[in-house]
């Protein structure tokens, strides 16, 4: 048995957000050598944000077309977003670096959390 259409369609859309990932690296990479970047405590941070997010919304996909969803993401992006602002703040200056390790169990921590809100919130699991 062959691969599918799509299976096709799948595997050539993860190969372009591979390559369009890689330029923009080397680009980022580029720009830096003239220009200011985020310190890389921001770059991480971000990183394993988009991340937790990332893995929490594809949980939900079926409610993707419900504004209410985007509206309780939204929220709880913010809630996020504050809640990283003051553990910096209150913790550690922001130009330490937190070991990647860390971040990582923070991420598998936090998903669930956020997965067991969206679920109070009212919204099944598409998983």
């Amino acid at each position: 048995m062959g691969i599918t259409r799509r299976e096709a369609i799948r595997a050539a859309s993860l190969l372009a957000g591979s390559l369009i990932f890689v330029l923009a690296v080397v680009a980022e990479d580029q720009y830096s050598r003239n220009h200011w970047v985020p310190s890389p405590w921001i770059v991480r941070i971000t990183s394993f944000s988009g991340i937790a997010f990332a893995a929490v919304a594809i949980q939900f996909r079926r409610h993707w077309r419900r504004r209410r969803f985007w509206i309780v993401v939204a929220g709880l992006v913010m809630l996020h977003s504050l809640a990283v602002v003051m553990w910096t703040r209150a913790a550690m200056h922001p130009r330490v670096l937190v070991p990647l390790p860390l971040l990582a169990a923070a991420v598998i921590i936090e998903v669930p959390i956020l997965c067991g809100v969206l679920y109070k919130a009212g919204f099944s699991s598409s998983m």
